[in-house]
């Protein structure tokens, strides 16, 4: 027996996708070029920050669906920024209690090649 495969619907000639593709594509640039203007702004609320940023994220992720890539879903982008935010603060955190904690011998030495 054979089995005649459906086809889903009229295919869309790719010659007509390319200037969509290519519009999108330039359209993304643009608002990539314009949070990367403003994340260089000074004093700028960490909120509005933290927006921009993972805004890129997503922008980066379009760039990659569209040039056919394997983007992650919106879930396991927030998930996995959520993750990597989470390990960086720690990593701070332990950072400057390694600081703090070698803050006195550190000190404590150049007091005494001072005083000898």
């Amino acid at each position: 027996m054979v089995l005649a495969r459906k086809q889903a619907g009229p295919a869309i000639p790719s010659i007509r996708l390319l200037p969509m593709k290519t519009r999108l594509l330039a359209n993304l640039q643009a608002a990539e070029d314009a949070l990367r203007d403003n994340l260089h702004v000074h004093d700028m609320d960490a909120t509005a920050r933290a927006h921009m940023q993972r805004a890129l994220c997503h922008l980066r992720e379009s760039f990659i669906a569209l040039d056919g890539g394997h983007a992650r879903s919106v879930d396991q982008l927030v998930s996995e920024q959520a993750a990597f935010e989470r390990l960086m603060a720690a990593a701070f955190k332990t950072s400057a209690q390694h600081a703090e904690s070698l803050a006195p011998a550190a000190s404590k030495r150049v007091t005494n090649s001072i005083h000898q």
